[in-house]
């Protein structure tokens, strides 16, 4: 089973860190896309109420990933994590359309919890995942929406696998070799968070979603930094 490693380098940076890590195997990402279609634009409809008088880039949930984005010199304006870049979108009522089921409840439980998800199709993965500072010498990827492949910049966060990122600027876009599609059987989820409060009741409602409008069988584990016994 595929596995997600956390670099050294990033607890230090950000000892706070919380991934919700969930794993889902044998599952149909197609059959019930018209109930997760309409349960995603009820919640759209009701985030657009909540922050029609908020600035997105001052909510404490986005503040914390744009300093996160400075820290390794991506500029957030430019640079969007996805969690701003869905709440800029259901502000402007510019709701993101339906795409899957498992796409639109990693979707629905960012806009409730107020935190990045994203989700990889695992046929796709080769080896390990890893969540690291970008080298000096990064492979191409194509990213979703995008013309032509680019190389990573040196000292950017980027979640990669044995042949290269899959998700550029940490979690800003992610590349089109691994996205989850309607015929994706075998995927993981991944939910993210830099502040204190645990992780673990946003997890368990993602897990609750996948079982309710997915199946397949579920594994779940939340990843904090891990304690170095004293010598």
């Amino acid at each position: 089973m595929i596995e997600l490693n956390v670099a050294p380098a990033i607890w230090n940076h950000w000892p706070n860190l919380q991934l919700g890590i969930v794993k889902v195997m044998g599952f149909d990402n197609e059959k019930r896309s018209a109930t997760t279609a309409e349960h995603l634009r009820s919640v759209q409809e009701e985030v657009a109420r909540q922050v029609q008088e908020k600035t997105i880039s001052e909510l404490p949930e986005v503040a914390f990933w744009r300093e996160a984005y400075r820290l390794f010199g991506a500029k957030p304006k430019r640079y969007p994590c996805s969690l701003e870049n869905l709440l800029q979108r259901i502000k402007r009522e510019q709701f993101p359309r339906a795409i899957n089921p498992l796409v639109d409840i990693y979707n629905i439980i960012s806009l409730q919890y107020r935190v990045p998800v994203g989700g990889e199709d695992l046929a796709k993965i080769q080896g390990d995942l890893c969540l690291r500072f970008a080298t000096e010498n990064e492979p191409s990827i194509h990213l979703l929406g995008e013309s032509e492949a680019r190389a990573p910049k040196p000292g950017e966060v980027i979640y990669s696998d044995d042949v290269g990122a899959v998700c550029r600027r940490w979690n800003w876009k992610e590349a089109e070799r691994t996205k989850l599609t309607a015929t994706t059987t075998d995927a993981i989820l991944v939910v993210e968070s830099l502040q204190e409060a645990s992780l673990l009741p946003c997890l368990e409602a993602l897990v609750a979603l996948v079982s309710e409008y997915c199946g397949g069988e579920i594994e779940s584990s939340l990843l904090t930094e891990p304690v170095l016994s004293e010598s």
